[in-house]
């Protein structure tokens, strides 16, 4: 249980929104001068609301996806990893359209497909295996 809050923390509070700076730098609309990346980086997240989409990304996204998980481990029924890194992306695709409508470009939407199938692979080789183990002794 510690195990699982602990990556989901890691998760929402370090990678996603490293993940989302690096789109932003990759996206040609935003534009950044030639300064140091940590200034950036601060910037960035002073201007996104940092805790705030980590924890509504931590809500929205990974507790849902926890309980879901959960719910197939109770029934016996475990799912692979591509079951998972589509649950995952539909979730988090689902939250983009929520939130940003049809604003969402094709390109950044692959992107942000990249980041669901980096983040569900994370979570299975991190949370997963171990906890799939821990019912297979018991």
């Amino acid at each position: 249980m510690l195990r699982k809050i602990f990556v989901n923390c890691i998760i929402a509070f370090i990678l996603f929104p490293i993940l989302i700076f690096i789109r932003d730098l990759l996206v040609p609309s935003v534009e950044w001068n030639n300064s140091i990346a940590i200034p950036k980086f601060l910037s960035f997240l002073y201007d996104t609301g940092y805790p705030y989409i980590s924890i509504a990304f931590l809500l929205i996204i990974l507790l849902p996806f926890q309980l879901i998980k959960n719910y197939f481990n109770k029934k016996g029924k475990h799912l692979s990893l591509l079951n998972r890194v589509g649950i995952f992306s539909v979730l988090f695709i689902l939250m983009i359209f929520i939130l940003w409508g049809r604003d969402v470009v094709s390109v950044v939407l692959f992107y942000y497909l990249l980041i669901s199938v980096v983040i569900a692979t994370l979570l299975y080789f991190f949370v997963d295996r171990y906890e799939e183990r821990k019912f297979q002794i018991d």
